[in-house]
């Protein structure tokens, strides 16, 4: 598929990366910070449960997450210094508003990740998924300052 998006450039071409302080490597951690809503179907590890609403077997390991592994996450972020940024769905500033005070608490990166993991937006039309966005926006915006 031919496209203008951004002009061809191999690596060959181009100039070696230079790392602030002479770095020889860098990394980003781009942390999903999500909701699931109980009822509905989402991304599942087993089949057998996933038609069940709700899901006991998959939802709770999308809860986990929320309730336990984020904080564990955490508190290696700050034992080694590292400032993730999160892709947040904008539910998770109701449901879940420690988790957003504790990386405000650390100046973390915000970028909006819709909604939440349970809804899709592939049939929204251009007018809907505008509205979608600037809520999913100003929802995030208002809750990470």
């Amino acid at each position: 598929m031919a496209h203008q998006l951004f002009t061809y450039s191999p690596i060959t071409d181009r100039p070696p990366l230079r790392w602030p302080g002479g770095a020889r490597i860098a990394f980003y951690v781009g942390l999903n910070v999500e909701h699931f809503e109980v009822d509905r179907p989402s991304t599942s590890i087993h089949a057998a449960t996933a038609d069940l609403v709700p899901d006991p077997l998959n939802y709770g390991w999308r809860d986990y997450g929320a309730r336990v592994g984020i904080w564990r996450l955490i508190e290696t972020f700050d034992r080694h210094g590292i400032r993730p940024s999160v892709l947040l769905n904008s539910d998770v500033a109701e449901h879940y508003p420690q988790i957003v005070e504790a990386g405000r608490a650390r100046g973390w990166a915000w970028l909006a990740h819709g909604k939440n993991n349970s809804i899709l937006q592939t049939d929204l039309g251009s007018d809907e998924e505008r509205s979608y966005l600037r809520e999913v926006i100003a929802t995030i915006e208002q809750a990470t300052g």
